[in-house]
């Protein structure tokens, strides 16, 4: 009997309704317990990202509900990175640097979840607004992990978020 061939997105897809493990961990480094978590948040958020952009290239650009799908699921771990980041974050980034700082972020975060929300709520294709929230994404995760991330890790302690004088 001949052996059926799987279409690629099934298991794009499938990977993509898997459940995120709350194990998955970033591996040992020097930052604090709280900017690894974030930067963990990333990576997750990077590979629903990823299998949105290769769910595009496999369907040729054509729009389907795995698209929407994949866009409900980044939208989802979006809103609850942002309520952690708020929750968690801006206290320290308040406290060291000012509220401006939180009020910048959540500007970049309004801009990034309008995208999701306008990209569900009714586009012809979805191919534009993955491009532009990669865009978006990208620039602010950068930012974060790059200037803001190693700011607290300086700041801080490793083993504990609070904020601590040593500058």
């Amino acid at each position: 009997m001949k052996k059926r061939k799987q279409d690629p997105r099934h298991e794009t897809l499938a990977n993509a309704r898997r459940p995120v493990r709350e194990d998955a961990k970033v591996g040992a480094g020097t930052g604090s317990k709280l900017t690894l978590e974030l930067t963990n948040d990333h990576k997750i958020i990077a590979t629903q990202l990823e299998l949105l952009r290769a769910s595009f290239r496999q369907l040729d650009g054509d729009d389907s509900s795995d698209g929407l799908f994949l866009f409900n699921r980044l939208g989802q771990l979006l809103r609850e990175h942002f309520r952690k980041e708020q929750r968690l974050l801006y206290p320290l980034l308040s406290h060291y640097l000012g509220s401006s700082i939180c009020e910048t972020l959540s500007a970049e975060h309004a801009e990034i979840m309008k995208v999701v929300h306008v990209s569900v709520e009714g586009p012809t294709t979805l191919e534009e607004p993955a491009k532009q929230l990669d865009q978006l994404l990208r620039a602010h995760i950068s930012t974060e992990e790059n200037v803001l991330f190693w700011y607290i890790d300086v700041r801080s302690p490793a083993t504990n978020t609070e904020p601590r004088d040593v500058l």
